[in-house]
């Protein structure tokens, strides 16, 4: 897993996930539209959504095996 680490100062940082919901992107209140810590964020989202799809399959097939028997 590739992740990219930009860190620029060395203080408590606070997430962002208005723009993007799968970024891990964090930012300074000092400096706001510099990004203190920038994650590169494509395998967590993946890893996200698969277990997602894979969560809503298994509730399909428990509803079916236990409507249709």
């Amino acid at each position: 897993m590739n992740i990219l680490r930009l860190i620029f100062v060395q203080q408590p940082m606070y997430h962002i996930y208005r723009e993007n919901l799968l970024s891990g992107a964090a930012y300074l209140p000092d400096f706001i539209g510099r990004y203190a810590e920038l994650q590169k964020a494509t395998e967590i989202g993946i890893l996200i959504l698969l277990s997602l799809s894979l969560t809503f399959i298994a509730c399909i097939y428990h509803f079916e095996k236990i409507t249709y028997h």
